[in-house]
């Protein structure tokens, strides 16, 4: 079963002799789990978050970067590196996604904010003013 993106590029569930391809890949830290396409795959939603969440402690692939940038954020010029501290005074190579201060006015769909909220544990920016697990409610 394939979706596409709004860049119309394929989304999918890949298997190979009953083994998931997408798993794989994120246990390996070599792809992120893109939350707002979870619903198209809900007998791998836990394993797929928990896969990523175990490559992210693991720092492995992908999450072995000092601050890894994720594809969405690269591509809307967000979080982007500063030179290394060796260019600058006193400067660290990279900001840190606490050093970023998230609105709701910085994101352009709804799932966007979320993916921030559900990587950030504790709402540190505050995108989900009621409290119940959604982030930017007003967002499409």
């Amino acid at each position: 079963m394939a979706d596409t993106d709004r860049y119309g590029r394929a989304v999918a569930k890949v298997y190979r002799n009953n083994l998931s391809i997408n798993l794989a890949l994120v246990q390996e830290g070599q792809a992120v789990v893109y939350r707002e396409y979870l619903d198209a795959c809900p007998e791998l939603r836990e394993r797929l978050l928990n896969a990523e969440a175990s490559a992210k402690s693991r720092r492995i692939g992908f999450w072995n970067q000092t601050n890894p940038i994720l594809p969405a954020e690269f591509r809307r010029g967000t979080n982007t590196a500063t030179p290394p501290a060796s260019e600058t005074t006193g400067a660290r190579s990279r900001p840190t996604q606490s050093d970023r201060n998230y609105n709701c006015s910085d994101f352009t769909t709804q799932a966007e904010a979320q993916r921030i909220l559900d990587s950030t544990p504790g709402d540190p920016y505050g995108l989900d003013r009621d409290k119940d697990g959604v982030a930017c409610e007003s967002l499409p």
